[in-house]
């Protein structure tokens, strides 16, 4: 879990992700699916993952800042135009505490 208020940074791990602008995207969603519109509060889809620009990639990362406590779906395009998959549930937490 994260902490409200905090910053997060979200590490994916995989095979063939791309990491350039506008391919491979990560967004969180306060709804049952990722179809939802309903943004986790403060956050914005991401769309230039980390750690750098490139192809075939066994890990990317994200980071998201929470404004808000609660239980959040993470949901992964592997491009700007496909659907997104969901991934195990994120909780954030209200207090100032970590846990994973």
């Amino acid at each position: 879990g994260i902490n409200a208020e905090y910053m997060g940074i979200l590490t994916f791990a995989g095979a063939g992700l791309n990491t350039n602008p506008q391919q491979n995207c990560v967004k969180i969603v306060s709804g049952a699916n990722c179809t939802s519109t309903a943004l986790a509060a403060g956050t914005t889809p991401v769309c230039n993952l980390g750690p750098g620009d490139a192809i075939n990639q066994t890990t990317a990362t994200a980071t998201f800042q929470f404004k808000g406590p609660g239980k959040y779906l993470v949901c992964y395009s592997f491009g700007p135009a496909m659907t997104y998959t969901p991934l195990p549930p994120l909780v954030v937490f209200g207090q100032p505490q970590l846990r994973v």
